[in-house]
């Protein structure tokens, strides 16, 4: 029987490598595994890579290694040898084997399954929903973040005609008031709509999922109750220690006559009072009312007697034990009704999140899972899966440390039959580079759960320890920051980081450098010394960096600078373009944020032109209008600036008629208006929001004003897909940045928390046993330093070790992405306490006691290895020319032909010519024309929101002159008809016309070429009908788009 293989893959440990290795030793065992075998990623691009790599794998073992070749023969496979040697066959044998897995993959791609995880659960969602016969247009929405925002609007909507959730959200609002704090609604309910979609929610038990959702469960959550005894309880106590101030002060005690004095048992009494309940401590001491004098006072005898007679010790007694009997109680009623209001409305936000997802006909990404996850529990797993429409034996899945607990348990059935027919089942990954359990990622499964979940079969844990990626002093610096020093500093890294050693792989190449610089500058109060002392020299390190770099050889695109926060990518991106400013030689900026849509002014204003017709009145969008109005005659070329008409009025009065047109004709005719579609710099970005636009479209309502709400949810992250090949300085999030690798890595704030701030405090589903809800079974509670104090404390140190360390992680994956060089900039470090706050904390205690750190001018800096003088890059520059020089628009025909070349509402597979053939296949006559539009748009060859307009196109077309009389009923007509030829292969004219012994032949040409054998082939067609007998014999070539009607001579025919 089959184990289960666990490899551990560390940073540049040849994870893909193996992967791919794997899965090529299954296809030269058998051919066909490619149908039986799953392996999955968890990115797209992680998917194409593995896919590219397989393929160019095999196709290189289908060449036969022979004494001209060497090891380094791009032509020979770096899997040859370690395929021959395990599988023990010869060379010939596996050329032979490859050369079948190749075609066999070629003819039959869609079988080959490398995918994301998603797109594997949603594949089997689709195929069940499609046997079931339910659900057969369902659309998988991956946006949430809509659906959670269109059902909070209808809930507030709802408040009118819905009492008892008015009641309760004022409740929660004049609470919030009274305490000073936000009131949000809005806000609140879309914090608790999305933990309806977290995994951690939809993982508890489905019994408490129904009990959420009753009628009366805002009953069970003893609002009311739980306020009375927070009340009840602080009153007691600010009563008790009232009743004991009063019996001090009647003995005309002061702070100084007992133990401790200011900070003693009097202020313990003063804070009970205040209902100050911060760092009370209960000290034993006081049990002896010989402890409470202090040992200086003149007035022992009188503390003896308030504390005996004036009954302040029992006054204290009975403090201390209701505090003992319910201060846990009253700490968890505390942190219940922090979100009990909006936990008393979590049913309502279900109830109207499930309308939105059934009238939208939507099934969420989010809960796909979660239902196959349901159907695994009522049928036979293999089965469900099998609904694919395929078997499946062997899986191989990658990046195994970022899988959800609920995706491992809709695989453990897999992977168990799977090993129990001895087949194959490996998991990769690194519990060091889990860094995304914001998606409910759980790096534990590969740590420990796995084995555990596959005690039966067994279990067989590899390790990659040798870094292929890094120089040496890199690797270096690592191992001993991470495989030594962290895991000695902190109990909770030591397992997870017990295979943070590698050796080095380029270790005899030698080389590499790492560089650190701690800012050792003070805080202070004032915010101008402030951005001198830390954010200016953030700026200029980095720039520094750059140019140093720069000077030595490397080239832009050798260079990336990682960031924790989107803000800080954009700070740094500012500030290089403002030096650009002065310099003649610019550093060029490739990140989330250039490539932004709202970065083009064509966008903006095409979006502004849009909120302008909703809106005409809005003074404020109007202004910003003429604005990128003007930018954009600076902007353009001179050429193109001189079509558009320098006063905006009049294109707004000509597009203003056209308000109610469907959104993506509005947007056609605003870009012809503009010319936009005529300046190359825009048609990136003009194709992406078209594209946007167009989805949109498909999948929502196409009105505009709905369009304008949603673009204003998405702006922020509609980007162009950018080619990496830009000689670019690339800036990119820490997150982003995880399986690749560059050059040189520059990290310019590395001092990112390691605790909570504020408003991040995420929502922990804690057990609500020995609490007030002890019957709900869950209640939803604010991860805080509180719940130290509550029956949640478990729950609570088990979130702050988790953030800890995906913390931590974070700066794991950031320090092993370069190849040779890495630098390190700490803006801020705690410099005064040992207790660790930011990642730079640690880099701080690291490098400070290290003899390769040296202090200078206020700069602690740290250098490992050395930069060489001088770099050459041994990459040839490869460029693609663009031709993209103009964007089709507007005309129905034209839409046709533009979607036909780029892929949209027509099949790829359809040419546009293919498609207008068709449809004039179908046209006789002019009466004609909505059927044929009609028989066209049932094949699937237009779509059926384009009908109005290509109806209204033909029926102007063919009723000019000469197409007036070539469609009348005066002709006899002949579409696609074939001519029968002796000894030649049959013949289709588009079209022939016939009226008694006359006859007219017509080929429609619907591109824009006008080659010679159009004419000869025209001239075959009229030959062969004047054999027939007809003349006379007319022919006509027809360029449609152009209007062009050309006469063919028939005298050469």
């Amino acid at each position: 029987m089959s184990q289960l293989q666990i490899v551990e893959a560390s940073a540049g440990s040849g994870k893909t490598h193996r992967l791919v290795f794997e899965y090529l030793r299954l296809l030269l065992m058998h051919p066909e595994n490619y149908r039986h075998t799953l392996a999955v990623t968890f990115t797209n691009k992680a998917t194409e890579e593995m896919k590219s790599r397989i393929i160019d794998e095999i196709s290189r073992l289908q060449h036969i290694c022979d004494n001209s070749c060497t090891p380094s023969c791009n032509k020979i496979s770096v899997h040859r040898q370690a395929l021959t040697d395990q599988l023990k066959i010869a060379d010939d044998e596996i050329a032979l084997k490859a050369r079948t897995v190749i075609y066999n993959i070629l003819h039959n791609y869609s079988q080959f399954s490398v995918m994301t995880i998603d797109s594997f659960f949603q594949q089997v969602l689709r195929a069940f929903l499609k046997e079931s016969g339910i659900g057969t247009t369902t659309r998988i929405e991956l946006d949430s973040d809509w659906v959670i925002q269109q059902a909070v609007d209808r809930l507030l909507l709802e408040l009118d005609v819905n009492d008892e959730l008015y009641r309760w959200l004022v409740h929660y609002m004049n609470e919030q008031i009274a305490q000073g704090r936000s009131w949000n609604v809005s806000e609140k309910l879309t914090d608790m709509a999305s933990e309806l979609l977290n995994e951690k929610f939809l993982a508890l038990p489905a019994k408490y999922q129904q009990q959420l959702f009753k009628e009366d469960f805002r009953t069970q959550l003893q609002r009311d109750h739980l306020y009375a005894f927070k009340k009840y309880y602080e009153k007691f106590l600010q009563e008790k220690a009232t009743e004991a101030l009063n019996i001090i002060e009647e003995y005309n005690l002061s702070d100084d006559d007992f133990n401790g004095k200011s900070r003693g048992i009097v202020n313990f009494f003063r804070k009970l009072k205040q209902k100050n309940y911060d760092n009370l401590r209960i000290d034993p001491l006081y049990e002896d009312i010989t402890n409470w004098p202090h040992s200086k006072t003149k007035n022992k005898h009188q503390v003896i007697h308030a504390l005996k007679e004036g009954g302040l010790h029992h006054c204290y007694q009975s403090i201390v034990s209701y505090i003992e009997n319910n201060s846990q109680k009253y700490y968890d009623t505390l942190a219940i009704l922090k979100n009990i209001h909006t936990y008393g409305v979590l049913a309502d936000v279900g109830r109207s999140i499930d309308n939105v997802l059934r009238e939208n006909d939507i099934q969420l990404l989010s809960k796909t899972t979660q239902f196959i996850n349901e159907l695994i529990g009522q049928n036979d797993a293999p089965f469900i899966y099998e609904k694919t429409g395929r078997i499946l034996r062997h899986f191989i899945i990658d990046e195994f440390q970022d899988t959800s607990y609920i995706q491992w348990q809709n695989f453990r059935p897999l992977i168990n039959e799977c090993l129990a027919n001895n087949n194959f089942a490996m998991v990769v990954g690194d519990v060091k580079q889990s860094i995304y359990r914001w998606r409910n990622t759980d790096w534990s499964i590969l740590e420990h759960k796995a084995e555990e979940d596959m005690q039966a079969h067994g279990t067989h844990r590899t390790i990659l320890d040798t870094n292929w990626r890094s120089l040496p002093e890199i690797v270096s610096f690592n191992n001993d920051f991470f495989g030594e020093f962290l895991v000695k500093s902190n109990e909770s890294l030591k397992s997870l980081y017990s295979t943070a050693i590698q050796k080095c792989a380029k270790e005899d190449t030698g080389g590499g450098m790492v560089l650190i610089d701690v800012n050792l500058k003070k805080d202070s109060d004032d915010k101008e010394e402030n951005d001198e002392n830390f954010t200016a020299p953030v700026i200029k390190w980095t720039i520094d960096k750059i140019l140093r770099l720069l000077s030595i050889g490397y080239r832009q695109k050798d260079i990336a600078i990682l960031v924790r926060e989107r803000k800080e990518g954009v700070e740094i991106t500012e500030a290089i373009n403002a030096f650009n400013q002065s310099q003649t030689n610019k550093i060029h900026v490739l990140s989330a944020e250039t490539a932004l849509l709202t970065q083009c002014v064509a966008i903006n204003l095409i979006l502004e032109v849009f909120q302008y017709l909703l809106t005409p009145e809005d003074a404020v969008n109007l202004e910003a209008l003429k604005i990128h109005f003007d930018q954009l005659h600076q902007t353009i070329e001179p050429s193109i600036a001189e079509k558009t008409d320098p006063q905006i009025e009049p294109l707004l009065e000509r597009l203003s008629a056209l308000m109610l047109n469907n959104p993506l004709e509005l947007f056609e005719e605003v870009i012809q208006v503009f010319h936009l579609n005529q300046y190359p710099p825009f048609l990136p970005y003009i194709q992406a929001f078209h594209n946007f636009l167009y989805e949109y479209c498909i999948n929502h309502t196409p009105q505009l004003r709905a369009f304008m709400d949603y673009w204003e949810h998405k702006k922020d992250k509609i980007a162009l897909e950018i080619s990496e090949e830009q000689d670019a300085v690339r800036i990119l999030t820490i997150h982003k940045s995880k399986g690749l690798q560059f050059p040189n890595v520059i990290i310019p704030y590395c001092d990112w928390n390691l605790k909570y701030r504020g408003n991040q405090a995420p929502l922990l589903w804690c057990r609500a046993d020995n609490t007030p809800l002890e019957s709900l079974q869950y209640i939803p509670i604010r991860f805080s330093k509180d719940l130290e104090s509550t029956s949640f404390v478990e729950e609570y140190e088990q979130e702050r070790t988790r953030y800890f360390i995906d913390n931590i992680n974070l700066l794991y994956v950031a320090f092993t992405r370069p190849m040779h060089h890495l630098f390190v900039y700490v803006p801020k470090a705690t410099i005064a306490s040992e207790d660790c706050k930011t990642v730079g904390d640690w880099v701080y205690r690291y490098i400070k006691n290290s003899k390769k750190a040296q202090e200078e001018a206020s700069c602690l800096h740290f250098q490992q290895g050395q930069l060489p003088n001088e770099y050459h890059s041994h990459e040839i520059e490869t460029h693609a020319d663009c031709h993209f020089r103009h964007y089709p628009v507007y005309s129905p025909v034209g839409r046709i032909k533009q979607r036909s070349a780029f892929g949209g509402m027509i099949a790829p597979s359809m040419q546009y010519g293919n498609v207008m053939h068709r449809l004039f296949q179908h046209i006789y006559y002019i009466d004609d024309i909505e059927k044929a539009v009609e028989i066209v748009i049932a094949e699937g060859l237009l779509p059926v929101r384009e009908r109005a307009a290509i109806i209204a196109w033909l029926k102007d077309l063919l009723t000019r002159t000469p197409f007036a009389s070539w469609f009348s009923k005066e002709w006899n007509i002949y579409t696609e008809a074939t001519v029968v030829a002796p000894s030649q292969h049959p013949y289709r004219p588009d079209r022939v016309m016939v009226n008694d012994q006359q006859a007219i032949v017509i080929d429609y040409k619907f591109g824009t070429k006008e080659l010679s054998s159009y004419k000869t082939q025209l001239r075959t067609y009229m030959k062969f009908l004047a054999r027939m007998g007809y003349t006379p014999v007319e022919g006509y070539l027809w360029y449609v788009q152009s209007g062009k009607i050309e006469k063919i001579d028939p005298i050469t025919a």
